[in-house]
Protein backbone atom coordinates (compact mmCIF):
# COMPACT_ATOMS: atom_id res chain seq x y z
CA UNK A 1 0.00 0.00 0.00
CA UNK A 2 1.40 3.18 -1.18
CA UNK A 3 0.92 5.60 1.85
CA UNK A 4 1.90 9.19 2.28
CA UNK A 5 3.56 10.87 6.09
CA UNK A 6 1.74 13.08 8.09
CA UNK A 7 4.17 13.55 10.39
CA UNK A 8 7.97 12.44 10.59
CA UNK A 9 8.11 8.87 11.66
CA UNK A 10 10.34 5.58 12.78
CA UNK A 11 9.98 1.90 12.65
CA UNK A 12 10.42 -1.03 10.76
CA UNK A 13 10.01 0.68 7.81
CA UNK A 14 12.65 3.24 8.34
CA UNK A 15 12.53 6.89 8.38
CA UNK A 16 10.05 8.83 7.12
CA UNK A 17 9.76 12.79 6.89
CA UNK A 18 6.30 14.56 6.89
CA UNK A 19 4.89 14.38 3.20
CA UNK A 20 7.27 11.56 2.49
CA UNK A 21 5.68 8.99 0.54
CA UNK A 22 6.56 5.19 0.67
CA UNK A 23 5.28 1.75 -0.24
CA UNK A 24 4.54 -0.85 3.13
CA UNK A 25 3.36 -4.16 3.21
CA UNK A 26 -0.50 -3.90 3.67
CA UNK A 27 -0.68 -5.34 7.62
CA UNK A 28 1.85 -2.21 8.43
CA UNK A 29 0.49 0.57 6.88
CA UNK A 30 -3.02 -0.56 7.91
CA UNK A 31 -1.53 -0.36 11.40
CA UNK A 32 -0.14 3.36 10.63
CA UNK A 33 -3.68 4.08 8.32
CA UNK A 34 -5.48 3.44 12.22
CA UNK A 35 -2.96 5.51 14.17
CA UNK A 36 -3.52 8.69 12.04
CA UNK A 37 0.09 8.72 11.07
CA UNK A 38 -0.01 8.66 7.37
CA UNK A 39 -2.64 8.58 4.83
CA UNK A 40 -3.31 6.33 1.86
CA UNK A 41 -1.91 7.94 -1.81
CA UNK A 42 -4.62 6.74 -4.13
CA UNK A 43 -2.83 7.10 -7.59
CA UNK A 44 -5.09 7.27 -10.72
CA UNK A 45 -5.17 4.57 -13.03
CA UNK A 46 -4.18 4.08 -16.15
CA UNK A 47 -5.75 3.83 -19.21
CA UNK A 48 -5.11 1.29 -21.08
CA UNK A 49 -5.86 1.31 -24.94
CA UNK A 50 -5.82 -2.39 -26.95
CA UNK A 51 -6.09 -2.73 -30.61
CA UNK A 52 -8.48 -5.47 -31.74
CA UNK A 53 -9.40 -7.31 -34.72
CA UNK A 54 -12.67 -5.62 -36.73
CA UNK A 55 -15.27 -8.39 -37.26
CA UNK A 56 -16.87 -7.36 -40.49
Amino acid sequence: MKIKALKALVGDYGRLNKGEEIDLPKHIASQLLASGYVELVIEPEQTVRRKGKKNG
